[in-house]
């Protein structure tokens, strides 16, 4: 399967029910793509939060009024593993 039909395959048929212990379930898909689709899903998340955090943890304190939070909120959040939601 290539790259770009194995994405729109993964985007079209795999919905995400929900986040536990940091990992997210996919539905729609057989029981071995829907194995293997959890843990892309999954991973993906997890790099969204490492980039998340590592652009918070950048911020200044007036950008980080700027978007609502304080500097404890901040830390608390940068502070947080991949993992954790």
């Amino acid at each position: 399967m290539s790259k770009t039909n194995c994405t729109n395959t993964m985007s079209s048929n795999v919905s995400l029910v929900g986040s536990r212990n940091g990992f997210v379930s996919a539905g729609g898909l057989g029981s071995g793509d829907g194995f293997i689709m959890t843990i892309v899903r999954t991973l993906l998340v997890w790099q969204e939060r490492v980039s998340s955090r590592s652009a918070l943890r950048s911020m200044d304190l007036h950008r980080l009024k700027d978007v609502g939070l304080s500097y404890e909120q901040a830390t608390s959040e940068f502070e947080k593993p991949f993992w954790k939601a």
